[in-house]
C-alpha cells in the first residue's frame, strides 16, 4: 500500500468533495461541521458524531465524514493541538494553574478533568477553522460545479424570478 504525503492526501480529499452530487452549501456545511468535530476530544466517535449531526442539520453526510478525516494527514500535530485546546479551556474555566498536559498519563478518572478544558478550547480553535473552511469550500465547490456541469439550474418560474437559484 502506498502512503501519500499529507498535501497529496488533503488534495485527494478535496477532489472527492467537489465531485459529490449535492449543493455546494450542503457540501461546505457538512465539511465545516466535520472539520469542527475533528477538533473535539471525542476521538473514536468523531466520524459517527459528524454523520449524525450532518443528518440532523441537513448537511451532506459524506462531506461531514470527509471533513472529520481531513485531520488524518496531519496527525503528528494533534498532541500540540490538544495541548493548545487544553490550555485555552483551562483559561476559560478560570484556572490559574495549568497542570501539565500528558496524554500518556490519562486515566478514566482524569478524562473529565482534561476533556472538559479540551472541549471548551475546541470551540475557540475549531470554530474559526470550520467557518473558514465553509466559506472557502462553498466558493470552490460552487465554481467547480458550474464549470463541470454539476450545477443544473431549475427552470425559472413565470413570475419573473429568473435570477434566483436555490444554491446562491
Amino acid at each position: 500500500m502506498r502512503v501519500l504525503s499529507p498535501v497529496k492526501s488533503i488534495k485527494k480529499y478535496l477532489r472527492t468533495l467537489v465531485t459529490i452530487h449535492s449543493s455546494s452549501r450542503a457540501i461546505a456545511a457538512g465539511t465545516a461541521l466535520g472539520v469542527y468535530i475533528g477538533f473535539t476530544p471525542f476521538v473514536g466517535f468523531q466520524t459517527v458524531l459528524g454523520v449524525v449531526l450532518a443528518t440532523i442539520f441537513g448537511c451532506n453526510r459524506l462531506s461531514a465524514a470527509i471533513g472529520v478525516n481531513l485531520h488524518t494527514p496531519v496527525l503528528w500535530m494533534w498532541p500540540g493541538v490538544f495541548a493548545l485546546e487544553y490550555t485555552i479551556g483551562q483559561w476559560m474555566l478560570g484556572s490559574h494553574s495549568f497542570p501539565p498536559f500528558d496524554m500518556a498519563t490519562l486515566t478514566w478518572k482524569s478524562t473529565f478533568e482534561v476533556g472538559l478544558p479540551i472541549f471548551l478550547g475546541s470551540f475557540v480553535v475549531g470554530i474559526p477553522v470550520a467557518l473558514g473552511m465553509y466559506f472557502l469550500l462553498h466558493h470552490w465547490v460552487k465554481k467547480y460545479q458550474m464549470r463541470h456541469s454539476y450545477y443544473q439550474p431549475k427552470a425559472a418560474p413565470k413570475e419573473g424570478l429568473a435570477d434566483l437559484h436555490p444554491d446562491d
